[in-house]
């Protein structure tokens, strides 16, 4: 218990921090400690500091940035030897900056994060793309934005080829969005993997790690609505009648049109003809 309460704490000084000052691979290194209590963040710190001091040496003469993204595809995929785990995608491993640093497989928005930080210490202003079901990477150039596909090696992508990977996906039936591309902020980035790790632990029954995660999301953005409406049903579940009937109405106000609107509001009127009964 204490150790989630102090993961906890560290959750909080990190959502108070302004993006631009947070660290994406340390925040993501602190979520691994929900699993890895005992981690050592500085030796995996040090690890990317060294690909990126290599890397750096070797895209300092290149002088355009498709030179450079080929580059550094050439130093982490065939060097390194990082890949996107196709075999076993559900593989909480995959999820923990750690076991894709020692293991080298991850999925996509691991294996972008270490993509992101190692270039942004070479010098290479990278960042994340939030990309329905699939996280990108892209850079800004003066000719316009390169999209980059960390879990394909690299593969260097055009909006049209983005427009045809959401068209060809079973959630794709709806419109594309060129907002699909837009920049993610580092706390958009640690949400979505925070939503990765609450499917795992869910997946592996560790329900106290997965309310974590729930939690974790919430702190970080308090409007979350899934998350609202899963704290809301886990506090009935403990019999905390405020705390459900509280989350259950904000979940409500969030998303008014909610498919399942009738059988929240069923369940906050069942409720507060009840009394809790935690302590």
């Amino acid at each position: 218990m204490r150790q989630g309460q102090d993961l906890r704490e560290q959750i909080i000084a990190l959502a108070a921090l302004p993006d631009d000052r947070i660290g994406l691979a340390e925040a993501a290194l602190t979520i691994a400690r929900s699993e890895y209590p005992d981690l050592d963040a500085s030796r995996y710190v040090k690890q990317l500091n060294d690909m990126a001091a290599r890397l750096k040496s070797r895209i300092e003469n290149i002088s355009t940035p498709e030179g450079r993204i080929a580059e550094m595809n050439r130093f982490l995929f065939e060097e390194e030897g990082f890949s996107g785990n196709r075999t076993d995608y559900y593989d909480p491993r995959n999820s923990f900056l750690n076991d894709v640093l020692d293991r080298k497989l991850g999925i996509p928005i691991t294996l972008s994060i270490v993509y992101i930080d190692v270039g942004r210490r070479a010098d290479l202003p990278l960042y994340g793309i939030g990309f329905p079901g699939h996280f990108l990477t892209g850079l800004l150039t003066d000719k316009g934005r390169i999209f980059i596909d960390p879990f394909d090696d690299g593969k260097v992508l055009t909006e049209d080829d983005c427009r045809r990977m959401w068209h060809g996906r079973p959630s794709g039936s709806r419109t594309f969005k060129p907002s699909f591309l837009n920049p993610a902020w580092p706390k958009q980035i640690l949400v979505r993997l925070l939503r990765n790790l609450k499917a795992v632990y869910w997946h592996l029954s560790e329900e106290m790690k997965a309310i974590w995660m729930t939690e974790w999301i919430l702190i970080f953005d308090p409007n979350a609505v899934p998350e609202i409406k899963e704290r809301g049903f886990f506090y009935e579940a403990i019999g905390d009648v405020k705390g459900a009937v509280r989350d259950l109405q904000k979940y409500l106000e969030l998303a008014p049109a909610a498919e399942d609107e009738e059988l929240v509001t069923a369940t906050i009127e069942r409720l507060r003809g009840t009394k809790s009964t935690i302590h």
